[in-house]
């Protein structure tokens, strides 16, 4: 895992870069799409989570599209749980949570065996889209982060999810039985497939498109407030609104 404090992303490795492809219009009567590329267990993805929320309630405020995309920060794990490892998390997460703000519970420091494996949280994001309005797919996606980074528990395990599908009165049942289809498996590996090849190669990431064209809009933490000032100083001028 490779997270950088300079910039404030946490890295995908040996990803190849293909800036000319396409992205879809999720929203024909939206005049502009925001696509967040991020992870439910990146870190920086959680200290920026207040940004992303600013942005979201933005786009619903200016009928523009927001949306997720799981990038698979560290699916199918790999990092050696000892030492460390342990000592890396624990250090990074101290620096994101006094440069955020964020609470971050050292709980899941002391198990002696954790497999950092994000594709399983990823998954219930892409799950929880067939019982959820697109507007909630953000909420449900801070949900998870909120479960694994205050709580310490383990987003791999089936009932991590239970108390999180009541609070959307998601059918705990159906939300497993929809988890555990090859469809979810099979669109969150399209998801980790296409942020790849759109050339995103950190998380957090947001991106606009407009006109068929795309725009970087930021990567890495900032503020809520320079969201705002993003929005009205590279955005508005582009599409013609004051």
């Amino acid at each position: 895992m490779n997270c950088n404090k300079e910039t404030a992303v946490c890295q995908l490795e040996d990803i190849p870069v293909e800036n000319n492809q396409p992205f879809p219009v999720q929203n024909e009567s939206s005049q502009l799409s925001f696509y967040y590329f991020g992870d439910p267990m990146c870190s920086w993805c959680w200290g920026a989570s207040e940004a992303l929320s600013v942005l979201e309630k933005l786009c619903a405020q200016f009928n523009f599209d927001f949306n997720v995309i799981t990038g698979g920060l560290r699916a199918g794990g790999g990092d050696v749980w000892n030492e460390n490892f342990r000592h890396f998390l624990k250090k990074e997460w101290e620096h994101i949570s006094a440069k955020t703000g964020k609470k971050f519970s050292y709980q899941l420091l002391e198990r002696t065996f954790f497999e950092y494996d994000t594709e399983p949280a990823c998954r219930a994001v892409n799950a929880a889209r067939e019982f959820l309005d697109k507007s909630e797919v953000y909420s449900f996606f801070k949900s998870v982060q909120h479960k694994f980074y205050v709580l310490s528990e383990d987003p791999k395990e089936m009932h991590f999810y239970k108390s999180i599908c009541e609070e959307y009165s998601i059918p705990f049942n159906e939300f497993a039985r929809v988890f555990n289809d090859d469809h979810a498996r099979t669109e969150t590996i399209t998801q980790f497939t296409l942020c790849r090849k759109w050339g995103v190669q950190s998380f957090p990431a947001v991106c606009f498109e407009y006109k068929d064209k795309l725009y970087p809009f930021f990567s890495g933490y900032i503020s809520p407030e320079n969201v705002i000032s993003l929005l009205q100083n590279r955005v508005f001028p582009l599409i013609g609104r004051g």
